[in-house]
């Protein structure tokens, strides 16, 4: 059974088959964030749509911490690379991917 929670703004949170999967991690700046990013312990996957502060928000932080794997459009990954994200992948603009299972 999947569980979807909405954590504010952008940010969502999906239980399935024992993975979670973020989208659009913008806590620790927004103040309507139902969690901070330190609260967020078990993570598989951080997924963002774009690179505007509101929806990449937290990502880099969460995954550097957690070892979660990054997925994002190929210009993101770059930048997740270079500020010390171990697990990355990046994705075409609206093209389909598989990552680590994930698809």
């Amino acid at each position: 059974m999947a569980v979807l929670r909405w954590l504010g703004h952008a940010a969502w949170q999906i239980e399935l088959d024992g993975k979670v999967i973020l989208i659009d991690p913008f806590l620790s700046q927004n103040p309507a964030a139902a969690v901070k990013p330190e609260d967020i312990e078990k993570v598989d996957y951080v997924i963002v749509s774009h690179e505007h502060f509101d929806h990449l928000g937290d990502a880099f932080e969460i995954c550097k911490r957690t070892g979660a794997l990054f997925i994002a459009m190929y210009e993101l990954k770059v930048k997740a690379d270079e500020n010390g994200v171990q697990r990355t992948f990046g994705a075409n603009i609206g093209g389909p991917f598989t990552a680590d299972g994930l698809k």
